[in-house]
C-alpha cells in the first residue's frame, strides 16, 4: 500500500526520478519504495511538466526526509502570468498535503527548486508537514 501510494503521488508530482538514501530511514518502507520507484522513472526525465515547466530529476534525502523536485522553465521569468508564484506555492501546498501527500500522509518535506530556462534558480517551493495542520 504504501509504495502503491508513493507511485501514485510522486507521478502525480509530475514523474521521473533519482532517489539517494541515507541514515536510518534510508531501509525504511517509504524511502524503499522511492528507490523502487526511481529505478522505474530515473531514465524518463526530463518530462513537461505544463506548459512553462519541465521536471528534470526527484532527488530524495531519506535521513532528513525531504523529496527535492528539481525543475525548469521553459520560458523566462518575465512571461509567467502576475501571481503565478503565489498560485503555485498554494498547489504546491494542495499537492503535498491531502490524503496522499508527502508531506501530510507521509511525514516528509516536499520541495520544488523551479530554474530559468539557463538554470539559475528563480525560486523554491516548500511545503513541510507542519504546512498541512
Amino acid at each position: 500500500m504504501i509504495k502503491w501510494g508513493l507511485a501514485v503521488l510522486l507521478l502525480g508530482a509530475f514523474g521521473a526520478t533519482v532517489f539517494a538514501g541515507r541514515g536510518l530511514l534510508a531501509d525504511s518502507p517509504t524511502c524503499q519504495a522511492a528507490k523502487d520507484i526511481a529505478a522505474t522513472y530515473n531514465g524518463r526525465a526530463p518530462m513537461p511538466v505544463d506548459r512553462v515547466t519541465t521536471l528534470l530529476a526527484i532527488e530524495v534525502d531519506c535521513g532528513a526526509q525531504i523529496f527535492t523536485y528539481r525543475k525548469q522553465l521553459t520560458a523566462s521569468p518575465g512571461a509567467l502570468p502576475p501571481g503565478w508564484q503565489g498560485r503555485m506555492q498554494a498547489q504546491h501546498n494542495a499537492l503535498h498535503c491531502n490524503a496522499q501527500g508527502l508531506a501530510s500522509a507521509s511525514g516528509w518535506t516536499a520541495r520544488d527548486v523551479i530554474a530559468t530556462p539557463d538554470g539559475a534558480v528563480f525560486v523554491t517551493f516548500q511545503t513541510t508537514p507542519a504546512d498541512c495542520s
